[in-house]
């Protein structure tokens, strides 16, 4: 009854829009069964589109978790590289020190060597004078020098006048005991000698180790300060190789936007079709 009182355009509106439905409705059954395999494509490029991306994500989400403990293991190392480096420069220092202290021993002990083969020099000369002096003492002188040098009792040794030497007992044993040392002194004087020589050479040997394990040391700093370079290089070459994947991710990225942009603009013909 109330709706027999509306008027006939109202009435007639519920109906229309029915049938604008109805006919929308046909024309996209049709549509559809004309484009099935447009929309299959077009549906399967989408579902594709979104499944790719969740999975894009996962792995960005691995492979920054994998470079970021790479980065903090790179960190660690040079974290330790600098603390060694640190170490490595106290202990050049104190190896510079210790060189240059054994320098100036080694420096002061031939100093003292030279002047101790002068004054032996020297001391040979005076023995010579002496014992050319000796051979022109009188008899009385000689005996007096001789007690002198043996440590004898006075008047232990008396010359006569066949130009011969009376000899005490005590004196004769005192004589042959201070001649018995002269040997024994000689003796040890080569042995000396020839420690000295022996000293030269593990000297002259030792020079020649500390030279070579300084050019040693050398090397290993020379060879050390590559491998830096090298590293530097190699983490230079990382950190490009990083650019360049994020970069390749941006226009990863870039071309989803525009699959989705080119889905967007073929949604609009459809809709209009539709007349939504």
């Amino acid at each position: 009854m109330e709706n027999s009182q509306l008027p006939l355009a109202l009435q007639q509106q519920p109906i229309a829009a029915i049938g604008k439905a109805h006919r929308a409705l046909a024309w996209l059954s049709h549509y559809i069964k004309q484009h099935e395999t447009l929309i299959i494509v077009f549906v399967a490029a989408v579902l594709i589109f979104a499944v790719a991306g969740k999975v894009q994500d996962i792995f960005d989400k691995h492979d920054a978790h994998v470079f970021s403990k790479k980065e903090s293991a790179l960190e660690q190392q040079k974290a330790a590289n600098a603390l060694q480096a640190q170490n490595n420069a106290l202990i050049a220092q104190n190896n510079a020190q210790l060189a240059a202290e054994y320098k100036q021993i080694a420096a002061d002990a031939l100093a003292q060597n030279a002047k101790l083969a002068q004054q032996n020099a020297a001391l040979n000369g005076k023995l010579h004078e002496q014992q050319n002096a000796d051979a022109t003492l009188p008899p009385t002188d000689l005996a007096n020098r001789i007690v002198t040098l043996a440590n004898l009792r006075k008047d232990s040794i008396i010359p006569k006048p066949d130009k011969t030497f009376s000899v005490t007992a005590d004196a004769a044993i005192g004589l042959a005991q201070v001649l018995e040392t002269v040997p024994v002194l000689q003796a040890q004087l080569a042995n000396a000698e020839k420690e000295k020589e022996n000293d030269d050479k593990v000297i002259a040997k030792h020079d020649g180790i500390v030279a070579g394990l300084n050019q040693q040391i050398g090397g290993l700093n020379t060879l050390l300060a590559g491998k830096d370079a090298e590293l530097k290089k190699k983490d230079d070459a990382c950190k490009a190789e990083i650019k360049v994947a994020v970069d390749k991710e941006r226009k990863g990225k870039a071309k989803w936007f525009a699959a989705g942009y080119v889905a967007g603009l073929l949604t609009k013909p459809v809709a209009k079709l539709l007349g939504l």
